[in-house]
């Protein structure tokens, strides 16, 4: 794995600042970028990975439930989901400022 703690400054449609923050790069699964931020409340995590023209992404909640994919397939969604069930904890405290 690859560590970086990034964050990245955006604007919902309402003008109100939010930061989506890097959580790590997964190295051994094609450099995916995972980014999590706390929208309307709840907890999502973000997945993205580089493909030939363009990103493959996969948004899920902390829980591991899926908001969103774009191109990940069966098996690579459900390690990304398991990988975010397994991480809440440090992801939890990570929004929270707390590490």
């Amino acid at each position: 794995m690859c560590y970086n703690k990034e964050k990245e400054k955006r604007f919902d449609n309402k003008g109100v600042e939010y930061m989506r923050k890097h959580y790590m790069t997964l190295c051994f699964r094609g450099n995916t970028e995972v980014t999590h931020i706390v929208h309307n409340g709840r907890i999502e995590v973000t997945y993205e990975q580089a493909v030939n023209g363009g990103f493959h992404t996969l948004v899920v909640d902390i829980n591991g439930n899926v908001i969103s994919n774009d191109g990940f397939n069966d098996s690579e969604v459900d390690f990304f989901r398991r990988f975010t069930v397994q991480n809440a904890p440090a992801i939890i405290m990570e929004s929270r400022g707390e590490i």
